[in-house]
């Protein structure tokens, strides 16, 4: 895996970007809309999915899972941070 040592910032993307010959830039202007509709798409359906599995769930009980699996994480990402 690549390591940047500093920032990206749009600023330093942009004069790069605009380097590129028309036909690149096309290029990423659409992987870029893609990627943005196919995420879009994808929350989307999560949401749906989190709507149906806890609409009938009482909220505290909502909370309390959401409250575990958070600390699972918490715990998985300190420990592959320890490593």
């Amino acid at each position: 895996m690549t390591k940047i040592s500093e920032p990206i910032t749009l600023e330093k993307l942009l004069p790069l970007i605009q380097k590129l010959p028309q036909t690149e830039r096309g290029k990423l202007r659409k992987l870029l809309e893609t990627d943005a509709d196919l995420w879009r798409e994808k929350w989307e359906n999560i949401s749906a999915h989190f709507h149906e599995a806890f609409a009938d769930a009482p909220e505290d009980e909502v909370i309390r899972d959401f409250d575990e699996g958070l600390a699972e994480v918490r715990r998985e990402r300190s420990g592959n941070l320890k490593e």
